[in-house]
């Protein structure tokens, strides 16, 4: 009972992504999150019983994790311009 995206209802969504979850955890014992993905159709097989609202919460997750990265390397190379100066300049 997969309704479209549009279509769902908060508890449809509620269901779908406890079924989502349930399927996780069980391919969690068979398969380890940290294995990297060989093409897109397995990364369409891990997402495809997740619902709109998950997938977004996951979208925003990313985007927070890279904004945090990409602060980092700013300040990172921040840091290496500045020892850098410090070298030549001795």
């Amino acid at each position: 009972m997969l309704a479209a995206w549009g279509d769902s209802t908060e508890e449809d969504e509620g269901i779908e992504e406890e079924d989502a979850a349930v399927a996780l955890m069980a391919k969690s014992d068979s398969d380890s999150d940290d294995e990297p993905l060989d093409s897109l159709a397995q990364l369409k097989d891990r997402v495809c019983g997740l619902s709109k609202a998950k997938l977004q919460e996951l979208l925003f997750t990313l985007m927070d994790e890279c904004d945090a990265i990409n602060f980092e390397n700013c300040m990172l190379k921040n840091a290496c311009s500045k020892l850098k100066i410090r070298i030549l300049g001795n």
